[in-house]
């Protein structure tokens, strides 16, 4: 998912790697230059990040599915959270600050049968 995370005018990169770390997921995010993307200064973000609202388990899918929301914004689900009732994250850009988290019974999904929640986002 590609944006400007930064508002520094150029487009950054929001990967997600859903099977990272036995599963448990993470969201690297590259940031942009005027010669384009750079590796240096590259952000790393699971819910073990200080800021990120959980904690990181086995079989999670943290960054299974990214997309961008308010042009600066990182939407990031993990359908595996809590055995499977899944979970999504709202980031400000590509920083902890300010995240938040919520999961299918906060909009009245049930959790029976894992509906890995957050597996399909537009």
């Amino acid at each position: 998912m590609s944006g400007d995370f930064n508002g520094d005018g150029y487009a950054d990169l929001a990967i997600g790697a859903s099977g990272e770390n036995a599963g448990a997921g993470a969201l690297t995010v590259l940031y942009g230059s005027a010669s384009g993307l750079r590796t240096a200064g590259a952000r790393t973000i699971t819910p073990n990040t200080p800021g990120i609202p959980g904690s990181s388990e086995k079989g999670d899918r943290f960054g299974a599915r990214v997309t961008l929301t308010r042009g600066t914004g990182l939407t990031v689900s993990a359908p595996g959270e809590n055995s499977g009732d899944g979970a999504v994250w709202s980031l400000r850009g590509a920083t902890a600050s300010g995240a938040t988290s919520f999961g299918p019974s906060a909009t009245g999904v049930p959790t029976t049968g894992a509906p890995n929640y957050g597996s399909v986002l537009p």
